[in-house]
């Protein structure tokens, strides 16, 4: 079994906001602004996940090694997802 972490990320777009205020009197104006910006972060999503080569014979081979029978392998895999 091959184990890996799949990952994504997303960047928040960058957005400005900007308010204030103005007095103004005859000829004269005074006021104040403010700009706050914020966005920009990435963030990053790990997946984890898992892949299994499967193979499959006509005949049963002569391997050393660990080997299913396919019969039980998708009788499990019904049972555990029930899955008709």
């Amino acid at each position: 079994m091959e184990r890996k972490s799949d990952v994504s990320s997303y960047t928040a777009p960058l957005t400005s906001e900007t308010s204030g205020s103005v007095y103004a009197k005859g000829g004269y104006a005074q006021g104040s602004m403010t700009t706050t910006t914020y966005g920009g972060q990435t963030y990053y999503f790990y997946a984890p996940s898992a892949t299994n080569l499967i193979l499959c014979y006509t005949e049963k081979p002569q391997v050393d090694g660990v080997m299913f029978d396919a019969e039980l392998v998708k009788a499990s895999i019904k049972n555990k997802y029930g899955i008709q």
